[in-house]
């Protein structure tokens, strides 16, 4: 019983880092184009 629960918390771990990266991406993106759109004008 306890290496399923260890494996479910593993895979959450894993998507939650997953997401985190992702949602960093984004943030970093928009500030990319945004300042890029600031020079441009």
């Amino acid at each position: 019983m306890a290496l399923i629960y260890w494996h479910r918390y593993v895979i959450t771990c894993k998507t939650k880092s997953w997401m985190l990266a992702l949602y960093d991406m984004c943030d970093y993106l928009s500030i990319l184009f945004n300042s890029e759109w600031f020079n441009g004008h």
